[in-house]
């Protein structure tokens, strides 16, 4: 095992782990109900997704140039409201990550309760922090 591991051909058991989650929640009832999941953990693209959710359909899983990413395509047109697990599959360990779609409240596509300003004191508001 240790000339493998020399050589770069051993076979990683170790499970790979889920470092962070974009969006880290989301709702049910929303007009477009593809949800696109941005995974971030190293070397997350070699293992295999499932997720244990009721209604929703993993439709596609995306394998990024960089091997520590992976996106997560779901169809919830069928979704309620639930707590799910996202789990991966390398080697002998399963790490599972909880996920949300959360209740979309009544009034959420009322957009008359945002202001449009051209004040540049304005936050905006961007999605980072991934490596």
């Amino acid at each position: 095992m240790t000339l493998l591991a020399l050589f770069g051909l051993q076979h990683p058991t170790s499970a790979a782990i889920i470092k962070k989650v974009a969006p880290t929640f989301w709702w049910a009832g929303m007009k477009n109900p593809e949800l696109q999941v941005l995974l971030y953990g190293e070397n997350i693209s070699s293992s295999d997704v499932s997720i244990s959710a009721k209604d929703i359909l993993l439709k596609e899983v995306v394998k990024q140039e960089n091997p520590n990413y992976l996106l997560l395509y779901m169809d919830l047109s069928e979704a309620a409201p639930q707590s799910f697990n996202i789990t991966l599959k390398p080697g002998q360990k399963e790490p599972v990550f909880p996920y949300e779609i959360k209740q979309r409240r009544n009034d959420a596509s009322d957009v008359s309760q945002f202001a449009i300003t051209n004040n540049p004191n304005t936050p905006i508001f961007i999605l980072a922090g991934f490596e």
